[in-house]
């Protein structure tokens, strides 16, 4: 009697995902789970598309613009010295006790409490995270990323600062309009596969992807709604 194999990501390594021909509720089991994503051997990471239904979806997207829109300023990157406007507005939660240092920004979290959608939104995602990652807990911080169009993107980076809790996983939950994902390696920066992410796409960067690869959401110009990324991070808290 030979044993199922585990569920695995294709790694698509160009074209967006097909759209699902049936209604959520008739996917099967697993397509409604995470999977290991393969074009990333030397790591662990995980994807999913079909974890919640599209209504609960909307409804997230709802509250989420409704609760934050207002809450963004214009932020500041810099990069090789040089320091820019960025386009896709940022905006970090998370516990008052926390200082996340990144990219020559300095940021001091807005608190969960300023827009209840952000920890309803934590509890949910970790609901599923805890499924691979037993134990894992909640995160103390979320950077969130609004994309106001296809043409806001982000270049190839690893998430490895040292504000970060080095035994922790990066993980990404995306509402809106579907993005392209990529991977690269990081000895020269090649493409290694993508995943699509599209609204409800959850993908948890596990043990050795910021050590052994970066990560990018490239440019889609026929992309003309929004996308909003929370990527969820634990965050080395002070000693008092």
């Amino acid at each position: 009697m030979t044993s199922k194999r585990p569920a695995e990501d294709k790694c698509d390594e160009g074209a967006p995902l097909k759209k699902a021909k049936l209604s959520w509720q008739d996917l099967d089991a697993e397509r409604k789970q995470l999977t290991r994503v393969t074009c990333v051997p030397l790591a662990e990471v995980w994807h999913a598309s079909h974890l919640f239904p599209p209504s609960q979806l909307e409804e997230w997207l709802v509250a989420l613009r409704a609760q934050v829109t207002e809450l963004f300023k214009p932020t500041y990157v810099t990069v090789f010295n040089n320091t820019y406007e960025e386009r896709r507005r940022v905006l970090g939660f998370g516990d008052q006790c926390l200082i996340y240092n990144y990219s020559g920004r300095r940021v001091k979290p807005t608190p969960w409490e300023a827009a209840p959608i952000m920890d309803e939104l934590r509890q949910a995602v970790f609901a599923q995270v805890e499924k691979v990652l037993p134990g894992v807990g909640l995160p103390n911080f979320c950077l969130l990323n609004w994309y106001r169009d296809g043409t806001d993107k982000l270049g190839a980076h690893s998430d490895d600062e040292t504000d970060l809790v080095n035994d922790k996983p990066i993980v990404s939950f995306s509402l809106g309009s579907g993005r392209r994902f990529v991977f690269h390696d990081k000895p020269k920066g090649r493409k290694v596969g993508e995943v699509m992410l599209n609204a409800g796409a959850l993908v948890i960067m596990g043990q050795n992807c910021q050590k052994q690869y970066k990560h990018s959401v490239p440019e889609m110009k026929k992309v003309k709604g929004d996308r909003w990324s929370l990527t969820f991070r634990w965050i080395v808290e002070p000693i008092i």
